[in-house]
């Protein structure tokens, strides 16, 4: 019986895990480490095999003109193992291991094939390279043409387990900001810097029509940038502090943590992530109210649920600057503390061509 050890892997939850239930060997069958804890290779296999049966071959769904033009060579089952997931520390061991490991091809075929073939994660490739079959999309469709309040295709377990390795609380004082373009000759007063009134709450992207939030920047530059504003015009900018530690989710880069916490609930895991990911960029695009509010409503639904999950807000990426944003439900938490006046004197354009 072959054992790894410790020292040949680099995730902790992994390392953790064969500390507990490994046993110390003299030497390692694969890294040669002397007197660390290890597992047997039959045990690793159960841990491993939902992460290798994420992959498939390339040459099973590429087109035949992209197999010809990229350089694979970097993308064989041990690399994606070792640099997309920080599984194992070096390629070579992940290789020595896999191959101790399989027989057969994890997936469909002879495993000759998938260890001699660059591998990817077809459902990663399609999602990218094509707008239909994605789990976003398919939700997309549903809440607006087919099942408003309950959607079959919002995957609430999946989607709890996801938010919940990416909370973040935010300590009482801290600051924000948010621009308005003063329409009048005075300028806006401490109380007339927050959110809308009810009856005067349009929709956007997170708040539905008649519910108002709270939409601050983490930064001036990102608020101003945010509102879009014209030369010469004057924009009041508003502080505001946080009374009360807030619990947000952040959704600037998902994270799922360690791949082997989750089983046999990997895929599916991995998928919504995907998801909350494409929520993400949705909520992140500039808001268009020539659009139909029907095109809002994905987003909306989503933004409620963390709400009522008892979240505090989103933060979320600004698509117009280097910043992040937070929507706050209740700005109750926090109060506005000074605004002042800006004067726009400089815009700058960026565009692309087709």
């Amino acid at each position: 019986m072959e054992f790894c050890c410790t020292n040949c892997f680099f995730d902790e939850w992994l390392i953790g895990h064969i500390k507990i239930y490994g046993k110390r060997v003299n030497k390692c069958d694969f890294c040669g480490d002397k007197n660390n804890f290890a597992i047997n290779i039959n045990e690793f296999e159960g841990l491993i095999s939902p992460i290798v049966g994420l992959y498939t071959a390339i040459t099973n769904f590429y087109p035949m003109e992209l197999l010809k033009e990229g350089d694979h060579s970097n993308d064989m089952i041990w690399d994606k193992l070792t640099n997309d997931w920080g599984i194992f520390n070096t390629p070579d061991i992940a290789e020595n291991i896999l191959s101790a490991i399989y027989q057969d091809d994890p997936r469909e075929g002879t495993f000759y094939d998938f260890m001699n073939d660059a591998v990817a994660i077809e459902e990663e490739w399609s999602i990218e390279h094509y707008t239909i079959g994605n789990l976003w999309n398919e939700f997309c469709v549903e809440i607006k043409h087919q099942n408003r309040f309950n959607p079959k295709s919002f995957n609430k377990e999946m989607i709890n387990l996801i938010i919940s390795a990416n909370i973040e609380t935010i300590l009482t004082g801290n600051k924000f900001y948010r621009a308005r373009i003063q329409r009048d000759k005075k300028p806006y007063k401490l109380n007339e810097m927050g959110a809308p009134a009810k009856d005067l709450a349009i929709y956007g992207r997170i708040n539905p029509q008649g519910i108002p939030y709270l939409y601050l920047s983490e930064n001036e530059e990102t608020s101003i940038s945010e509102i879009r504003p014209n030369i010469l015009d004057k924009v009041n900018l508003a502080i505001f502090e946080l009374e009360k530690d807030i619990k947000v989710i952040d959704l600037r880069n998902l994270n799922i943590g360690s791949p082997f916490r989750w089983g046999d609930n990997l895929k599916e895991i991995y998928l919504n992530q995907a998801f909350l990911n494409d929520f993400s960029a949705t909520v992140s695009k500039p808001i268009n109210f020539k659009t139909s509010y029907l095109e809002y409503l994905p987003t909306q639904f989503v933004s409620e649920y963390i709400k009522n999950r008892g979240f505090d807000g989103i933060i979320y990426p600004s698509s117009v600057c280097t910043g992040y944003n937070i929507a706050l439900f209740n700005e109750e938490k926090c109060k506005c503390i000074s605004v002042k006046k800006v004067d726009i004197s400089t815009i700058n354009y960026k565009f692309s061509t087709s």
